[in-house]
């Protein structure tokens, strides 16, 4: 019988790293934790995740100043990461007198750390998606939009929306906010261009537009979102499950158009399932 394919083995010697430090972060093994971040982030100098987690190693060990500089170093590579300007501002706040320290348990979900009951609940969501394209196959109803059937529209939709609030909900997405807004920093005079101008807006207008459009921005800032690429590739796949399953006549409609029904219907529940508390222990 074939083994399972070791899914650690084949990820990244500097993600790997961060994983440990992380882990002895947790553990509160401070010192061990910076010496695994720093030897990552030697490896892979513009890795955003990997510059916070060492500002949050220097901020518990009380050395805001070099934190403030990972945080900055964050800020470069993600600049359109809310949570590394509120512990920038944070950490300021700390080193200038006007806050006092407090301990917080840290909330870093990723596709790489959710638990098994996460992964089973997207399972289920996706049976559950197919399961309605199938019952709607035989009864699309009338042509509406390009001569896509109405309940075709439908299913669209409610497909794009529920996957989206169910891959929010478990974090293996992050917030919505943290992915495409904009937003200013409260006394930081910090403000930062959307990447959802180049993600949501193309996807609104034409689906296919928004991949190239992210293509092109990640290339030029060396940096793709995780959250963005599987927020794009779960809109695809169910665009073209719903192409290949469309009445013939419809085929080529669907294909071009109905990633935008998805799309917007995946934002929807990315937003919804992204009203979650962050954790903070005072």
């Amino acid at each position: 019988m074939a083994q399972p394919p070791d899914l650690l083995s084949d990820m990244p010697a500097p993600r790997l790293m961060l994983i440990e430090a992380e882990a002895g972060f947790t553990r509160r093994r401070l010192n061990e934790a910076s010496e695994l971040a720093r030897e990552a982030l030697k490896q892979d100098k513009r890795n955003a995740d990997g510059y916070a987690l060492l500002g949050d190693i220097l901020r518990e060990q009380g050395n805001y100043q070099n934190a403030l500089t990972m945080y900055n170093y964050a800020i470069q590579f993600a600049p359109n990461n809310r949570r590394y300007w509120q512990l920038l501002e944070e950490v300021t706040a700390l080193r200038e007198g006007r806050a006092v320290a407090r301990k917080y348990r840290r909330e870093r979900p990723s596709v790489f750390n959710r638990p098994p009951s996460a992964w089973v609940g997207v399972g289920l969501a996706l049976i559950l998606v197919g399961l309605s394209i199938l019952y709607v196959q035989q009864r699309w109803g009338d042509p509406v939009f390009f001569g896509i059937p109405r309940n075709l529209l439908y299913v669209a939709v409610g497909d794009g929306f529920f996957m989206g609030l169910v891959l929010a909900a478990t974090a293996i997405i992050a917030p919505m906010d943290d992915e495409l807004l904009w937003y200013q920093v409260t006394g930081m005079g910090a403000e930062t261009t959307p990447v959802g101008v180049f993600v949501a807006l193309p996807g609104f207008v034409f689906f296919w537009a928004a991949p190239v459009f992210y293509g092109i921005i990640g290339m030029m800032d060396e940096y793709f979102s995780f959250s963005i690429v599987i927020t794009l590739g779960v809109s695809a796949l169910l665009t073209i499950a719903l192409g290949l399953l469309a009445p013939a006549d419809s085929r080529t409609a669907v294909y071009l158009l109905a990633g935008n029904f998805v799309f917007v219907g995946f934002i929807a529940g990315w937003l919804l399932g992204s009203l979650r508390r962050r954790v903070f222990e005072h």
